[in-house]
């Protein structure tokens, strides 16, 4: 399912890095190994699979008390600090330690890979710093999505720059969800003039995502030609009422909340002409990803590791503003993302972003973390 890269240099580069480690077998324990929000996880540990000769288990309870494993791989260690409750939060936040000091006891290398600094909404700010403190001094090796995420997750817990790590990229998503309808069949089913301009926002529906601010800005936009997607899942209903409040007000926005399901991604994606991600805050952006995965271009804030991102697969796909997103900002990037179907690069580069690559780095770092 995923893109290859050449098949003969992933080939010389596997044997280069398993060609002493071959009769070595490890096993992770992954938390989580897959998960249905976010395929990253299955992604990545599907190619390891693929590749090596590493064993990935899912995480699960029982494994992590009776099982013994080379590797815990934690991502979003964060995620015991979202429930409502304050007591449900710290027994999930001493669960999650105990679990780690198990695997730790049993042998085993705690490896993180951090996808972000903190939790984005920070409802339990004591709970979290007790988090972070006590499982800080757990980890043996950290895993970065780019140069800059490094620099900024060790400058909010600087006792990691002590740690082994390496900085291995977010892959794409590209061939991950269907995408074999044209712009003009996705259109017809959404029933949009094909003259029109569409804007879109997919990916889950947060505070930080800045979506109310998004509408207000749009709606300072005359023009009816102009129609806004917004499509995505949400539990605030606070957020969501607000969002669906606003959008009433303007019959060119189109709302879809709620989950959606992988093949009606590519409707509202490739229907659009920009994909508009206003961030409040930001460091490393999977929603970016996506949209680029479908080559479309992106209007993002220049914060995190969006300008790195635009680095990498250049200016005539990411798009970056600074300070609050505007009605100026967003009819300019119409323009902008106008020109893109008048440009030879009509596929974003990917090449650096490749999971048979980044499985491959990431198994490689396993074994240099166990010193074999």
């Amino acid at each position: 399912m995923t893109s290859r890269t050449n098949s003969s240099f992933i080939e010389a580069e596997r044997s280069a890095i398993f060609a002493e480690r071959s009769d070595q077998k490890i096993s992770i324990l992954a938390r989580p190994a897959s998960t249905p929000e976010n395929p990253y996880t299955g992604l990545l540990y599907q190619e390891i699979t693929r590749l090596t000769s590493v064993e990935i288990r899912p995480f699960s309870k029982k494994h992590a008390v009776s099982g013994s494993f080379d590797i815990y791989h934690i991502h979003w260690p964060d995620g015991c600090l979202g429930r409502k409750d304050s007591k449900r939060v710290l027994f999930s936040v001493f669960l999650f330690l105990s679990l780690v000091w198990i695997q730790k006891q049993r042998g085993a290398k705690v490896v993180w890979t951090a996808h972000n600094a903190s939790s984005h909404e920070g409802h339990y700010p004591a709970l979290e710093s007790l988090l972070w403190d006590k499982l800080i001094p757990m980890i043996d090796g950290v895993i970065y999505l780019s140069s800059f995420a490094q620099k900024s997750v060790e400058a909010v817990h600087p006792k990691l720059a002590d740690i082994p790590s390496k900085v291995i990229f977010h892959g794409h998503y590209r061939s991950v969800y269907p995408n074999h309808l044209s712009r003009s069949e996705c259109r017809q089913r959404l029933e949009l003039p094909e003259h029109c301009t569409v804007l879109s926002f997919m990916g889950s529906i947060r505070p930080y995502k800045n979506v109310p601010h998004l509408l207000d800005q749009f709606s300072h936009i005359d023009s009816p030609d102009l129609k806004l997607l917004i499509a995505g899942n949400g539990k605030d209903e606070t957020l969501l009422t607000e969002i669906r409040e606003r959008a009433s007000k303007d019959e060119r926005v189109r709302l879809d909340i709620g989950f959606v399901p992988a093949e009606r991604l590519q409707v509202y994606l490739n229907a659009s002409d920009l994909v508009v991600l206003p961030f409040q805050n930001i460091l490393n952006s999977g929603s970016t990803l996506l949209a680029l995965s479908f080559d479309r271009p992106v209007l993002v804030p220049d914060c995190g590791s969006l300008p790195e991102l635009q680095s990498h697969l250049g200016e005539q796909w990411v798009k970056l503003y600074r300070g609050e997103l505007t009605a100026q900002t967003i009819a300019e990037a119409v323009e902008w993302a106008k020109s893109i179907s008048e440009r030879p690069e009509r596929h974003v580069d990917f090449r650096d972003y490749e999971w048979d690559q980044i499985a491959m780095n990431t198994a490689a770092f396993y074994y240099e973390l166990l010193g074999i």
